[in-house]
């Protein structure tokens, strides 16, 4: 039984989603590649501004791109993941550079700010919707960033450059402990993120 929230990683709940989601057969783009912490064996094409690790990705073609300005067709793909850095360097008690989403190990496309973080998001909206089939579906993965709950942002598709129908949420809490931050604690550490699944329209 596939549940909405589960201890885990990014490959078991992704695995999961695709299960219930993806058409057989059917063309996938991660735009966000990073690592390829999401997949297992599932067939796919990875793309991001940066490809780290090139040697070690499993992916059937690799591109290297910028998710504002995909270098595809429009209505080509059947699902578009996305995971783009959801927190800011400006964030409390964040010392060190993002290692996650575009452009992994630069930060080609760190953000300053969470307005920064938001358009990060609305970009990949605009032309994940452009690239998807009619009634494709599109996987994003985002996390609350301090005081700001982006996740509720992600709910109202209106914000968001186009079109799409929410069809499903899961929840990922992380395995472990969360390393401390500075001497003080103000809030609760956020230990879990989102993978919300939506279908354009």
């Amino acid at each position: 039984m596939i549940l909405t929230a589960k201890v885990g990683n990014n490959a078991d709940i992704f695995s999961n989603i695709l299960q219930l989601y993806l058409p057989k057969g059917g063309l996938v783009l991660d735009m966000t590649y990073g690592t390829g912490a999401f997949w297992h064996r599932e067939r796919r094409i990875a793309m991001d501004i940066r490809l780290v690790g090139i040697d070690a990705l499993t992916a059937d073609v690799h591109v290297r791109a910028d998710f504002r300005q995909l270098p595809f067709a429009s209505g080509v793909f059947d699902c578009v993941v996305f995971d783009p850095p959801y927190a800011d360097l400006a964030a409390p008690n964040l010392r060190s550079p993002l290692r996650f989403g575009v452009g992994t190990r630069d930060n080609v496309l760190a953000p300053k700010s969470n307005k920064e973080v938001l358009a990060l998001y609305a970009s990949g909206f605009r032309e994940a919707r452009r690239i998807l089939k009619p009634k494709g579906i599109f996987v994003v993965k985002c996390q609350d960033n301090g005081a700001y709950y982006n996740h509720v942002t992600m709910m109202d598709t209106r914000k968001l450059n186009g079109r799409y129908k929410i069809e499903d949420l899961f929840i990922m809490v992380q395995r472990g402990s969360l390393p401390i931050r500075g001497n003080a604690q103000h809030r609760a550490r956020k230990n879990h993120s989102y993978f919300i699944v939506y279908r354009k329209v």
